[in-house]
């Protein structure tokens, strides 16, 4: 992109200014390449077929009955807002409005969507941060990050993963954008980047970790902004900061609004779900370290070995963006915490590919290009086995949906418990309101001063539900089932996962009963 070259290097006198729009149209026409890599992540992610997964479907049917609750239904029987990782109101309700008009297919294709756009981002920025090669910098930075395993997999997820990583690359990508010394208004595009940050915060609370370092990196984009030394330098320097400073103005204007507003009750719950949040599955650090490197070790080696290249000559960018890629990892792999450890990788690859791109625009030697062309190659491999793999992990729970819906269809208003329930919420949300399900997990359930096996035992006596499910993993499932037949209730069926991982057994109070 010569365009490119003469905004960056040239004297102070400026071209027509150029737009983000415009860019995004010269990104696609004069690379093909990034877009023929977008077009085999999507393949890639498309792919990956499996039942929903226990957030996918929690966070389904609370957008449902959140949708519900609005429009005057039932209120929910506790606030999202206290334990959701996230604010309820926005992806949870997106997904469910989009669920209801073309089921969980749409929904995860909407998660494509948005990281082939956080693609486009990433691929953009790359060329900003790389002028002297922007083409090579920019399809080196998008096949990094169709490479990324659990990037791969959450592009095809229902979760807000998807959407805050989105805002991240493109605020990322305004902002550099801004920086540069052919775009106009600077400010406004610093305010937009500023938008998308709290945005990213607010649909997913540990976006958060990236923020400090978009801001950096758009900072130490001035190295760039200011090649042509002087006075030009100390401009560049001056409106980078100018940039982000607006940028972390905005975003904490939009988060502070939202908490004063619509959102009272999210600090409580960033502070429960997240600050506050003991590991679920206590793992140790060497063992997590050792299942990061697996799910993403490679990208994340080529994003640090990009940042140390690009540290050469714009430390502090280098270094925003080097560090920027290993801080969600290494914090979880310190905190301990075993669950959703592939998302931690993830969101440091939307920087990390920034850096990643910038190493093969700079590895012009033919071995060097060998070299890293290889470890892409590689990368790419391993990256569509790990976003295999992790797609496969949960057991499909089709199955059990088959013998629930009708069971329950022939007991209307009946209430439903069971096991890791959120799974069967989502196809039954319309069935049974969120009052009238019961789940297993410790402490989740009193009754008249009882909790756990003894508060169920009481309202299974008494009629509160008339259909229960268990597949062995509670306390309170094991001590429950073998009483059922003395409650009343008859095994109706007993169904496997496809892959034979998991059995469940199904009793229902009979009919009239």
């Amino acid at each position: 992109m010569s365009t490119d070259q003469a905004t960056t290097h040239s004297a102070p006198a400026r071209g027509p200014a150029t737009t983000p729009g415009s860019r995004a149209r010269a990104l696609v026409r004069d690379n093909p390449l990034v877009v023929l890599v977008m077009a085999v992540q999507a393949v890639l992610a498309l792919r990956l077929q499996n039942s929903a997964f226990q957030d996918e479907a929690l966070y389904l049917a609370t957008g449902h009955w959140l949708l519900q609750e609005w429009s005057g239904g039932p209120p929910l029987t506790s606030a999202p807002e206290g334990w959701f990782t996230g604010a309820p109101q926005l992806y949870p309700v997106f997904a469910a409005l989009l669920d209801s008009a073309g089921g969980l297919g749409l929904v995860r294709t909407a998660s494509t969507v948005l990281l082939l756009a956080t693609t486009a981002a990433v691929a953009w920025s790359a060329s900003s941060a790389s002028p002297e090669h922007p083409r090579r910098a920019a399809a080196g930075a998008a096949l990094v990050v169709a490479a990324t395993g659990p990037l791969l997999a959450l592009g095809h997820f229902a979760s807000m993963d998807a959407a805050a990583f989105a805002c991240l690359a493109w605020a990322l990508a305004l902002g550099l954008h801004a920086v540069r010394r052919g775009a106009a208004r600077p400010t406004w595009w610093g305010a937009g980047a500023g938008l998308l940050l709290g945005l990213a915060v607010l649909l997913k609370y540990t976006s958060g970790i990236a923020v400090p370092f978009v801001l950096l990196a758009v900072v130490g984009a001035a190295g760039a902004a200011g090649a042509a030394g002087g006075a030009g330098a100390a401009v560049g320097r001056q409106r980078a900061v100018r940039v982000a400073a607006v940028a972390a103005g905005t975003g904490a204007l939009v988060l502070l609004l939202s908490a004063l507003t619509w959102g009272r009750g999210l600090v409580a719950g960033f502070v429960s779900s997240t600050l506050a949040r003991q590991p679920v599955a206590p793992t140790p650090s060497s063992e997590l370290a050792v299942e990061v490197l697996r799910d993403a070790g490679l990208p994340l080696l080529l994003a640090v070995v990009g940042a140390v290249v690009l540290a050469r000559h714009r430390p502090l960018l280098g270094a925003a963006l080097g560090l920027g890629a290993l801080a969600p990892a290494v914090l979880q792999v310190v905190t301990g915490e075993q669950v959703s450890l592939y998302k931690a990788p993830a969101l440091g690859m939307v920087l990390g590919a920034v850096a990643a791109g910038v190493l093969v625009a700079a590895a012009r030697e033919w071995w060097a290009s060998a070299l890293v062309a290889t470890a892409l190659v590689v990368a790419l491999v391993l990256g569509a086995g790990t976003a295999s793999r992790l797609f496969g992990s949960w057991a499909g729970s089709d199955p059990l949906r088959d013998v629930l819906v009708p069971l329950v269809e022939q007991r209307p208003g009946a209430g439903v418990a069971g096991d890791n329930p959120e799974t069967m919420q989502y196809p039954l949300w319309e069935q049974v309101p969120s009052q009238r399900w019961g789940a297993f997990y410790p402490g989740a359930y009193q009754r008249d001063g009882l909790v756990d096996a003894p508060a169920y035992e009481a309202a299974l006596a008494a009629g509160d539900f008339s259909v229960v499910f268990f597949d062995g993993s509670s306390a309170t499932g094991q001590q429950l089932e073998p009483q059922m037949p003395a409650l009343g209730f008859q095994q109706a069926a007993e169904v496997t996962s496809p892959d034979g991982s998991r059995t469940w057994t199904v009793w229902v109070r009979p009919l009239g009963g």
